[in-house]
């Protein structure tokens, strides 16, 4: 069973076209590996793939439930109450983790 898919992604921030066609998919029990130069969109695609970042073009599912994809050459993402759903069944740790220096480790 695929996990995650993604078709023909495109996002371009202004002028600079930052993801060109990426296309991938995750099957259970997969390990992916996403490598790189710094700056070639590693971070991107993993913020469209879980809905931090929109896509400007493609489409992709988790769980064989599409949640974004092109129509009338319009991205469009899934109803809210769905992606709600979606987002309950993936994460992402970010790299530059942010701490709140008013907390302790306890609080």
């Amino acid at each position: 069973m695929k996990v995650l898919e993604m078709k023909h992604i495109k996002k371009t921030f202004d002028d600079l076209e930052v993801l060109k066609d990426i296309s991938f998919d995750v099957s259970e029990g997969e390990v992916v590996s996403i490598i790189g130069p710094s700056g070639s969109g590693k971070s991107t695609i993993l913020r469209c793939a879980t809905m931090l970042e929109q896509i400007d073009g493609g489409e992709f599912s988790y769980l064989g439930k599409k949640a974004a994809w092109q129509e009338n050459g319009r991205t469009v993402y899934a109803p809210k109450n769905e992606i709600k759903e979606l987002r309950k069944k993936f994460g992402l740790v970010f790299q530059n983790f942010n701490l709140f220096p008013h907390y302790s480790v306890m609080k």
